[in-house]
């Protein structure tokens, strides 16, 4: 902190004592984060564990449903599929139109009638069915067995009588005829009845399948309440952890953030409360910002001094020669009326200097640049060239008032001798010469501005030589302006 200033080197030890003060709290924020993920942690693997168990249990319980029931139920659908088959094979039966159609048919309801009692066997076996209804469905079953082959007698029968010529057997084919009809319905009353018994069974087989997914989903109904319970615990202590960081990280970043933005950075607005890793960034941001101002402050009064000193005379801390070009050069581009250009120089100087001494002689430069100054408008323009050498620029009206200003500057030097010790003042005085540029402005284009103001210079220097070899003390012009138009040759 040896960049510091004292007052900012003390503000921020007192800082930093602080901050190592709060280094000793516990839970900083790497610690609140560590502690809420671990929580969330915990609440998702206890969800998960939930599911896992609510799962395995489903999937038990459906196995179940799947292996016993659903088996018995689809047996039970496939008796009443087959009952209903059996009845339609009757009525094939009955239309039968050879005896090998009639044979075959036999067969296949035989058959069919086979496995339907085979089946019912097992579905009874299974499930819990009465006395009552199997003695029902067997007596049934052999009722249909016993009408299949009734009906195949007769339709043997007709067979046959439609083999004989068609005098002889028209009466008894008739006869057989309505006892195959008869028959035949008779057939489909056995099959209907044994169809709705068939349908017993399925209807027990869907009650027990029914009563149990309804236990599935009372007990999926109480899985997906711990469920939601766990999740909404969970979104609970998302939202939380949301705002405790946007609280505790975010507004804090954020307030850093525009504190460090703004223009110029104000130390104070870098307050962030608390004692973790933020307040000590905070700490160090402010330290480096304490820093960076002082620098930045040694630096700028450091640029204006050396801007200062490039345009300004040291001594007299009038502008030089290079602040001299720079004026001249807008004052010729931008001014609509004359301006005069005076050159001054101190009358006989050295022997100012050879008799009070080098030390007085800059107090004269001093003293002369502050009455020649006393003597100019705001407008104008005071530059020391060298030596004893003055310039002045002055926006005019026309040569006449470039002289009366002047005259002004050489009265103002010359009505203030210079006090030297304990002795007489010593008088100083200045000789003046001053030329007149007209037709103002002019253009900026290359070098014509400068090379105008070396022609005003030539010219303000001749009057000075005049105004030295006509007695000095006086102000000699220029006896023509010099027009904005005029360039080098």
């Amino acid at each position: 902190m040896k960049d510091l200033l004292p007052d900012q080197a003390e503000m921020a030890a007192k800082r930093l004592a602080a901050g190592a003060t709060g280094r000793l709290l516990p839970l900083g924020l790497v610690g609140r984060t560590v502690a809420w993920v671990l929580s969330m942690l915990l609440l998702v693997l206890a969800a998960g564990w939930l599911t896992q168990t609510a799962l395995d249990r489903l999937r038990a319980d459906l196995r179940v449903v799947v292996d016993d029931e659903l088996d018995q139920l689809m047996d039970a659908l496939r008796l009443v599929q087959q009952t209903e088959a059996l009845i339609s094979q009757s009525l094939m039966l009955s239309q039968a139109r050879t005896h090998d159609e009639r044979k075959r048919l036999m067969v296949d309801q035989q058959e069919r009638l086979e496995w339907i009692r085979k089946i019912t066997r097992q579905v009874a076996a299974q499930a819990v069915v009465s006395g009552d209804l199997l003695e029902r469905v067997g007596r049934t079953q052999n009722q249909l067995g016993e009408g299949t082959a009734g009906l195949d007698e007769l339709v043997a029968q007709r067979l046959r009588l439609v083999a004989r010529p068609a005098g002889r057997a028209h009466q008894e084919l008739l006869q057989i005829e309505d006892a195959i009809a008869r028959a035949s319905a008779r057939q489909r009353e056995v099959g209907a009845e044994l169809s709705v018994l068939m349908g017993y069974f399925s209807s027990d087989t869907r009650s027990r399948m029914q009563a149990r997914i309804g236990k599935l989903h009372t007990e999926m109904g109480r899985q997906q309440v711990l469920l939601w319970a766990l999740n909404g615990a969970t979104l609970v202590l998302i939202v939380v952890l949301g705002v405790v960081l946007y609280r505790t990280v975010v507004l804090r970043i954020v307030k850093l953030q525009k504190a460090v933005s703004t223009q110029p950075v104000v130390q104070a607005d870098i307050d962030v409360v608390g004692h973790d890793e933020i307040a000590l960034l905070a700490e160090t941001m402010r330290q480096y910002v304490e820093r960076i101002q002082a620098n930045e402050e040694r630096l700028r009064r450091t640029n204006q001094d050396l801007a200062y000193l490039a345009e300004h005379d040291p001594l007299t801390r009038l502008a030089n020669r290079r602040h001299f070009d720079a004026a001249s050069r807008r004052m010729l581009t931008a001014l609509n009326t004359p301006l005069a250009v005076a050159v001054l120089d101190i009358d006989h100087f050295k022997v100012v200097n050879d008799t009070h001494g080098h030390d007085f002689g800059d107090q004269a430069l001093v003293h002369v640049a502050h009455c020649l100054g006393t003597a100019l408008r705001d407008r104008d323009v005071l530059a020391r060239f060298g030596g004893e050498e003055f310039v002045a620029l002055m926006p005019v009206a026309g040569l006449d008032a470039a002289v009366e200003v002047c005259e002004r500057m050489r009265l103002a030097v010359s009505a203030h001798p210079l006090a030297h010790g304990d002795g007489e003042p010593v008088a100083l005085k200045v000789s003046i010469g001053v030329a007149v540029i007209a037709g103002l402005p002019m253009r900026a284009e290359g070098d014509l501005p400068a090379a105008m103001m070396h022609l005003a210079l030539q010219a303000a220097d001749a009057a000075l030589y005049r105004a030295k070899n006509t007695g000095r003390d006086r102000v000699c012009a220029s006896p023509e302006p010099i027009p904005a138009s005029t360039r080098l040759a």
